[in-house]
C-alpha cells in the first residue's frame, strides 16, 4: 500500500493538531510560536517558493482580522505569540486589558499561566496568557452569549405580537410585518453580534500582545542597564582599593 497524499488543508489540520497534542503532553518543554526563519525552513521542505511565502507573510501581517471570513462560526480562536517571557509581576499589567471580568470567574494565576473570562462585545471570551520557555502566548476564545439571549427575547416578542395581530385583530399585513421584523432582529443580533464579538476578541488578543511585547522590551532594557552599570561600579571599587593600598 502506497503512502497517503495529504491535501494542503489536511496538512494544516494535522500540524495544528500535533502542536496542540505536544502542548498538552509536553507543556514544560513546549515553546509556542514559529520564527520567520523556522517558517521559511518548513516551507522550503514543502516545496513552497520563497517569494510566495514572503507574500503570504506580508498579507497576514497587514490583515486587520486574524481569521478573515472564518468569523461567521460558533467559536473563534485567536492566538498571538510574543518573543520573550513577561515576569510574574507583569501579569497584573496584562489584566488591565481584560475589561470587566465576570464576577464568578475572576482572573486566576497558576504558575506561569493567567486565565480570565470576560466579554468581547456580546460574546463570551476566555482569555489565557502563558509565559514559558522564552515566549509569551496569548489565546482568546470567543463564543456567542448575550446576543443569543437578546435574539431569543426579540424572537419571542415579535412572534407574540405578530400572532396576536393576525389571530385576534385580523391584521394579517401588520402581523406579517411584525413577524418579519422580529426575524430580522433575531438574525442581526445572532449573526451580526457573533461576528462583531469575534472581531472584538481578536482586537483584545492584539492589545494584550502589544502590551506584553512592551513589557518584555522594558524588562530587556532594564536588564541591559543593570548589566552595563555593574562593571562601572566594580571598576570604581577596584580603583578605591588601589588608592587605599597606595596610601
Amino acid at each position: 500500500m502506497s503512502d497517503p497524499i495529504f491535501s494542503e488543508e489536511q496538512v494544516t489540520q494535522i500540524v495544528k493538531r500535533a502542536v496542540q497534542l505536544q502542548e498538552q503532553h509536553q507543556a514544560a518543554n513546549y515553546q509556542p510560536g514559529v520564527t520567520p526563519d523556522e517558517l521559511k525552513r518548513i516551507a522550503s521542505e514543502l516545496g513552497v517558493d520563497p517569494q510566495y511565502l514572503e507574500l503570504a507573510i506580508r498579507e497576514k501581517l497587514n490583515s486587520s482580522s486574524g481569521n478573515g471570513s472564518g468569523l461567521l462560526k460558533w467559536k473563534n480562536q485567536t492566538e498571538r505569540v510574543v518573543d520573550g517571557e513577561i515576569s510574574t509581576d507583569d501579569f497584573g499589567e496584562v489584566i488591565r486589558n481584560f475589561g470587566h471580568a465576570m464576577r464568578n470567574s475572576p482572573p486566576t494565576l497558576i504558575g506561569r499561566t493567567l486565565t480570565c473570562r470576560t466579554f468581547a462585545g456580546l460574546n463570551l471570551a476566555d482569555v489565557t496568557v502563558t509565559a514559558r520557555n522564552g515566549r509569551t502566548k496569548v489565546e482568546v476564545n470567543t463564543v456567542p452569549f448575550l446576543n443569543l439571549i437578546f435574539g431569543l427575547q426579540a424572537g419571542i416578542m415579535g412572534t407574540a405580537i405578530g400572532s396576536s395581530l393576525i389571530a385576534e385583530k385580523g391584521l394579517v399585513g401588520a402581523g406579517v410585518a411584525v413577524l418579519a421584523a422580529g426575524a430580522a432582529a433575531v438574525f442581526g443580533l445572532v449573526v451580526g453580534g457573533t461576528i462583531w464579538g469575534h472581531k472584538k476578541g481578536e482586537a483584545l488578543a492584539n492589545k494584550i500582545q502589544q502590551d506584553a511585547q512592551a513589557l518584555v522590551d522594558e524588562n530587556v532594557r532594564d536588564n541591559l542597564a543593570k548589566s552595563t552599570a555593574a562593571p562601572s561600579s566594580i571598576s570604581t571599587t577596584s580603583a578605591n582599593e588601589q588608592s587605599t593600598q597606595t596610601s
